[in-house]
C-alpha cells in the first residue's frame, strides 16, 4: 500500500488502478472523537455522539482531490451531514477503497472489518435506501490493518 498523493501520509490506496488520476471513486474518512457530544445534523436534527472512531463511507464521481481536501478540513459550509461532525473530530485519515460496488455495500465491508454498527440512521444516505453510511466502532486496532482487510 502506498501514498498517492504527493506527501500526505493520510491519504491511502489498496488494489486500485488510481483514483487520483481518474479522480473519482469511493473514499473512507476516518474520525475520532473524543468525548461524548450532541451535534445538530442538519435535517437529522440533534444527535449524540459517544467518544471512539467513525468511518465515513463516501463517493466521487468527480473530482475527488476536492473532496478529500473538504473533508479534511474543519472549518467550511455545511453541506452534508459528514461537515457537522467533522468539526468536532480529529481528521485520522482517508482510504482510497479499491472497489466499485457502491457506497452502501463498502459500507457494510466497513462495519465487518472493524466490527462496527451504523452510528446513526440514515447518516450520509440522503441519497440511497441504506442504513447509512457512518459506521462506529469504539476503538481501531490498526487504521491500515483495518482497510487492508475491506
Amino acid at each position: 500500500m502506498g501514498s498517492r498523493n504527493s506527501g500526505n501520509p493520510r491519504i491511502c490506496s489498496h488494489q486500485i488502478p488510481d483514483p487520483l488520476i481518474t479522480d473519482s471513486g469511493l473514499y473512507v474518512v476516518t474520525l475520532r472523537l473524543g468525548r461524548k457530544k450532541r451535534i445538530r445534523i442538519g435535517k437529522l436534527g440533534v444527535i449524540e455522539f459517544q467518544p471512539g472512531c467513525y468511518l465515513y463511507v463516501g463517493s466521487a464521481s468527480k473530482n475527488l482531490r476536492k473532496r478529500i481536501e473538504r473533508h479534511k478540513r474543519r472549518e467550511k459550509p455545511l453541506q452534508w451531514h459528514i461537515d457537522y461532525i467533522r468539526r468536532h473530530c480529529r481528521f485520522i485519515g482517508v482510504t482510497l477503497a479499491g472497489i466499485d460496488e457502491g457506497e452502501c455495500s463498502l459500507a457494510e465491508r466497513v462495519i465487518r472489518s472493524v466490527d462496527g454498527k451504523i452510528a446513526y440512521p440514515r447518516f450520509g444516505a440522503s441519497d440511497c435506501n441504506c442504513a447509512g453510511h457512518l459506521i462506529f466502532s469504539e476503538e481501531i486496532k490498526s487504521w491500515k490493518e483495518t482497510f487492508l482487510s475491506i
